[in-house]
């Protein structure tokens, strides 16, 4: 929460905290990896036979069976072949491979043993190798990738920019070091067949020592077996130019590439740059204690990927802070949706969950309280129809 630098986002965090959140099938291994146990290896593995040369297929020189380019598992590893994504690669066979939970036809997780017990209050942390197929580069190499993920997703001064060029399956890529995340990670970059790819290791060797020998273990034979090949499932990519709408001179645009939707909204009001998604404007309708100016806002987030719930359903366990007349039905965006008014936190707030494909999104306006607030309702229902009216969703950048 730091980075809310004053109380006048107190209400903002506390009305948002229950509805919005923070930022081709997987082939099977052909050599099933057993549970992870806690002692693994510290010598890498001697692969049987090497990844293949670089000149790995592209799509103008099809392969009848990627799976032949890839390396054989030996003594001590195991494959994973995707070629719905187009990699495979060797792991350490005391690892497990298990599809990523928000991304299961994207994204695999390659989990390690984990550090030694801690209080039942602590999560032990496991080593973690992550391969992510993030969709087409659209023009970018493996320096221009790493260094617009960094610019989105990892820039600060905490976390300077480290890129070490070096190659991957015989194509080039980069490799930042401590980046962000629940440990400090250590990720890869890739460009290969136009197709963006991300292999991240949790946490890196030299942070926990109790956990280096099996996180360089997997970082090695992971980064030195994987194999390039042109992917085999096709997917349509929703760009934000096909689908953003376009600002005027009373309108102004905003657009979040990496959570995937934009919107219009009114010219007299402005963006606020210490929370993502969120507009403000109008008169300051008076001072609340403890959180400061009042004034009117809308805000989009992301509320998590939830597969086969409605937004009803979605909503159901949250019940006890709404105001169940209010609750509708709703279509947002060629979407299905359901608006209702919230009465959690320091005043009512207007409030809509959205289902995109099974990601929720939320939106949230407030104060929506005509008695406290009768001023500031003529902005707050502008705005809530300039962005609900004109929201769009497109693929998140990756």
């Amino acid at each position: 929460m730091n980075r809310y630098r004053n109380a006048a986002w107190l209400p903002i965090i506390a009305v948002l905290l229950g509805f919005t959140a923070a930022c081709g099938t997987l082939t099977a291994s052909t050599s099933p990896a057993p549970s992870p146990t806690e002692n693994t290896p510290t010598e890498v593995p001697a692969v049987t036979q090497e990844p293949a040369p670089p000149t790995v297929a592209t799509s103008d020189t099809p392969v009848a069976d990627p799976a032949a380019l890839c390396p054989k598992a030996g003594e001590g590893t195991s494959q994973y072949v995707s070629k719905e994504n187009g990699f495979c690669l060797l792991y350490p066979a005391g690892f497990s491979a298990i599809p990523d939970d928000l991304r299961p036809k994207e994204a695999i997780n390659l989990l390690g043993p984990r550090e030694t017990n801690k209080p039942k209050s602590q999560e032990r942390i496991s080593v973690l190798v992550s391969i992510e197929y993030n969709g087409p580069a659209d023009g970018l190499d493996s320096n221009g990738y790493a260094r617009k993920w960094y610019d989105l997703f990892a820039k600060s001064p905490d976390f300077p920019y480290d890129g070490q060029p070096g190659t991957m399956g015989g194509q080039p890529d980069v490799v930042l070091s401590n980046l962000p995340g629940y440990t400090v990670q250590r990720s890869a970059f890739v460009v290969a067949n136009g197709i963006k790819y991300r292999i991240t290791l949790s946490p890196q060797p030299e942070d926990m020592p109790e956990l280096a020998g099996p996180a360089s273990l997997a970082w090695d034979i992971v980064t030195k077996s994987t194999v390039f090949f042109p992917p085999q499932s096709q997917r349509e990519v929703k760009r934000p130019e096909e689908v953003c709408p376009k600002e005027s001179s009373e309108m102004r645009l905003y657009r979040d590439d990496k959570d995937g939707y934009c919107f219009l909204y009114p010219a007299d009001f402005a963006p606020v740059p210490e929370f993502s998604g969120m507009v403000k404007g109008g008169p300051i309708l008076g001072q609340a204690e403890g959180f400061g100016d009042v004034q009117t806002y809308v805000a989009v987030g992301t509320f998590g990927h939830i597969e086969g719930q409605t937004p009803r359903q979605v909503l159901e366990p949250r019940m006890a802070q709404i105001d169940s007349a209010s609750v509708q039905d709703a279509t947002i965006a060629g979407y299905p949706a359901v608006t209702f008014r919230s009465l959690q936190g320091p005043w009512p707030s207007r409030q809509a969950i959205i289902s995109v494909n099974g990601d929720v999104y939320t939106i949230v306006g407030e104060p929506w309280d005509p008695e406290r607030y009768p001023n500031g309702i003529p902005y707050l229902d502008r705005l809530w129809e300039v962005v609900t009216s004109s929201l769009a969703f497109f693929d998140p950048w990756r």
